[in-house]
């Protein structure tokens, strides 16, 4: 059976309250849909946010996290973690979208554990521009569900996606190097799909749990 994942794609920005065509792709076949928005996210400039050096996101500002949850649709546990944290409304939470660019510089790795224990992030998006995800850098984001990859990525740390709830995830081909225990969800079940057409050689021999439940596509295309 060949797996052909769905991809959206929305016709118009979404900046205000109403009805909006989007198209759903499964392989060849595109199938036209609409959705009723009630409510729009604040456009939030998450540049600010960030504490970085050099091209390296190093984690989030002290005044855009907090010891208290804020308001999510599945309180996390905390079981295992030393100090959960959460990311302010003013951060933008539950998205985090790191920058290509932060003040003219290029963004280009995320450093080891620099959102680590942060139990509000649900959906992230990782730039074009970023090479190196770094060991534990979501490491018990225990609301992290939705996690988009940058074609330009090589390199995805020990333990980089480990405890979250992530149940589907994309790996482009230039991804060449991922560590122990890299992607774990805590999900019954994880769909993985890679570009590669087979495991690459740099990729630990344990780079995901490997439970019956967890599946893993080869040669899959966007």
């Amino acid at each position: 059976m060949i797996y052909y994942p769905e991809t959206t794609e929305i016709s118009q920005t979404i900046e205000s309250t109403g009805t909006y065509t989007y198209e759903v792709k499964r392989g060849e076949e595109t199938v036209s849909k609409s959705i009723e928005v009630s409510a729009v996210k604040e456009k939030i400039d998450q540049t600010k946010i960030f504490l970085h050096e050099g091209g390296v996101i190093t984690g989030i500002k002290e005044e855009y996290l907090t010891d208290t949850p804020q308001e999510i649709s599945e309180e996390p546990s905390t079981y295992g973690m030393s100090k959960p944290r959460y990311l302010t409304k003013e951060a933008g939470y539950p998205y985090l979208t790191i920058p290509e660019e932060i003040d003219g510089t290029p963004i280009t790795a995320i450093s080891p554990g620099a959102f680590s224990e942060i139990n509000n992030i649900g959906i992230v998006e990782i730039p074009d521009s970023v090479t190196s995800i770094g060991e534990s850098a979501f490491e018990w984001c225990e609301c992290l569900e939705i996690i988009n990859i940058g074609n330009n990525v090589t390199t995805i740390g020990d333990y980089a996606f480990n405890e979250t709830i992530i149940s589907e995830v994309y790996i482009p081909k230039n991804v060449t190097t991922i560590g122990e225990y890299a992607f774990n969800s805590k999900r019954y079940q994880m769909i993985i799909n890679c570009e590669a057409e087979s495991q690459p050689s740099g990729w630990n021999q344990n780079w995901y749990v490997n439970r019956e439940e967890q599946i893993v596509n080869w040669n899959v295309k966007k």
